[in-house]
C-alpha cells in the first residue's frame, strides 16, 4: 500500500482510494468514511500533531465529522512549496477543540495563520509503524 517516508502525488493517493472529489480530507468507500488526510505543513497542519480546520461551512462540517472518527486514517504531509506528499503513517484523532481562546492561544507563535480563520483544532496521534 503506502510506505512510511515515501512521497506520493496527490493524484495517485486519490486514484488508490478511487476518489474523484476532495483535496485535503479524503473520503471514500461505501458508506463513505475518512481514508486519508493530505495536509500542508504550517497551513493546515502544525508539527508534531495539530490539524487546523478552516471556517468555510463545508470544511467545518467535515472537520466536525472527522473529530468524531474512532478509526485510523492515512496521514500525508507536504511542505508549502513541494508538490508531493510524504506518507507519515496512520493517525487517530485524540482530541478536538473549537473554543476561540484555546485556538488563539495554540496559534500564537504562528504569525502566518490568522486564528480567526480557524474553526477547529484537531490533535492527532500518529502511528509511525503502520
Amino acid at each position: 500500500m503506502f510506505e512510511i517516508g515515501k512521497r506520493y502525488k496527490h493524484r495517485k493517493i486519490k486514484e488508490f482510494y478511487e476518489i474523484e472529489k476532495g483535496s485535503s480530507i479524503l473520503q471514500g468507500g461505501k458508506p463513505k468514511k475518512f481514508v486519508a488526510l493530505c495536509l500542508t505543513n504550517n497551513r493546515d497542519f502544525i508539527k508534531p500533531n495539530i490539524m487546523l480546520i478552516k471556517n468555510g461551512s463545508l470544511i467545518r462540517k467535515i472537520g466536525r465529522n472527522l473529530a468524531n472518527t474512532k478509526y485510523s486514517v492515512k496521514l500525508f504531509l507536504k511542505e508549502e512549496k513541494e508538490f508531493d506528499y510524504k506518507y507519515l503513517g496512520d493517525t487517530n484523532v485524540i482530541e478536538s477543540t473549537t473554543a476561540p481562546k484555546k485556538v488563539k492561544a495554540k496559534l500564537e507563535n504562528f504569525k502566518q495563520i490568522n486564528s480567526k480563520d480557524i474553526s477547529r483544532i484537531i490533535y492527532l496521534k500518529i502511528e509511525e509503524n503502520s
